[in-house]
């Protein structure tokens, strides 16, 4: 950001309570929060009053939860993660951070997802399985066995495309 940019921010930041980024690209809101934090600034989380979220669950600063996402018991979910539209958590999983989870995508119990991955929108992944930090899975993907880190995985069952290259 430009010295401009910075300054305006600056002037903000003792009029709100707290900042949100909830851009989808996983990278980019990595850097956006990295550069409020640097400077003090205090996240929010924003949670859609028609989410369902239970009361045994662990929500991080600064996630985002959308309208008819369902976040089961027993779930952590970390910071500056966005569960979208009617996505749907199961429990005992662990979400780490700066993850998205596209609209309408089925995690079901015990999942693992790793910093810095999106899940397309419309993935299923079945019970037990571990994706892997800065992993790109394909919409409509059906995720049937692990996701090594750094790779891209599509189709019907889940097949890694790409490995150990950047993203």
């Amino acid at each position: 950001m430009n010295k401009d940019s910075v300054d305006n921010l600056l002037l903000w930041k003792s009029e709100v309570e707290g900042w949100h980024v909830a851009i989808g690209d996983t990278t980019i809101r990595k850097e956006k929060i990295i550069f409020l934090l640097n400077y003090n600034f205090p996240l929010t989380s924003a949670i859609h009053r028609q989410s369902i979220i239970s009361k045994c669950a662990k929500i991080g600063k600064g996630t985002s939860i959308m309208a008819g996402a369902v976040v089961n018991p027993q779930t952590t979910i970390g910071e500056s993660c966005i569960i979208n539209t009617s996505a749907s958590v199961d429990h005992d999983c662990k979400i780490e951070d700066y993850v998205n989870i596209g609209p309408g995508s089925r995690l079901t119990g015990n999942v693992l997802i790793g910093t810095l991955t999106d899940i397309g929108a419309g993935v299923t992944v079945i019970p037990n399985v571990k994706i892997g930090k800065n992993c790109k899975i394909g919409a409509g993907a059906v995720v049937i066995s692990d996701i090594p880190d750094n790779s891209v995985a599509v189709g019907v069952p889940a097949k890694v495309i790409k490995t150990n290259a950047p993203l």
